[in-house]
């Protein structure tokens, strides 16, 4: 990771805490950013993703992260929207085995037939911080670990897709 990041405080992030907005460009980026985020939230973390984006979720550091937060809040809440479970599924995900390992606290869904294609992708965690792709496919992101405001409507956009989202089987048979 860069110098510039560095300073700004990507890697030591703290939502609620750490102003401003940064742009990252990587995918080496996007990955700190969001393990930068997950080790910091405390009771909710939200995905939309074409595929769980391997080199950013499918990490051991951010599944780590996430385990964490799970275990120390008995209420906490992750959801996970894969528009594109294909991969996922033939490849496996470190995530995704540990949704199965740990179901009342993870849940996975596809967007339902009526949502149309979702072409952005995010990470919120507690309603203060996020990542934001407005292009999945790429790795240009903008990321806050302080704005509750754009947390909060990209929450509720998720919301929105969880309504009539649907449970896809098959990621429920990953091999643990």
């Amino acid at each position: 990771m860069n110098e510039e990041l560095e300073q700004q405080g990507l890697a030591r992030g703290l939502p609620g805490e750490t102003r401003g907005k940064l742009e990252v460009a990587t995918k080496a980026e996007n990955k700190r950013a969001a393990i930068g985020l997950a080790r910091q939230a405390r009771s909710s973390l939200d995905i939309v993703s074409r595929s769980l984006d391997p080199p950013v979720f499918d990490q051991l550091d951010f599944v780590n992260a996430v385990r964490h937060i799970v275990l120390n809040n008995p209420r906490a809440r992750i959801r996970l929207l894969i528009s594109d479970p294909d991969p996922v599924v033939r490849f496996g995900h470190r995530l995704l085995i540990l949704a199965a390992q740990l179901p009342s606290f993870i849940e996975a869904r596809v967007p339902g037939e009526d949502a149309g294609e979702v072409s952005a992708s995010w990470m919120t965690v507690d309603d203060k911080g996020y990542i934001y792709r407005e292009r999945a496919e790429g790795y240009e992101a903008v990321v806050s670990f302080d704005d509750p405001v754009r947390a909060r409507r990209l929450r509720r956009e998720l919301d929105a897709l969880w309504e009539t989202a649907v449970p896809d089987p098959n990621l429920r048979q990953l091999k643990i």
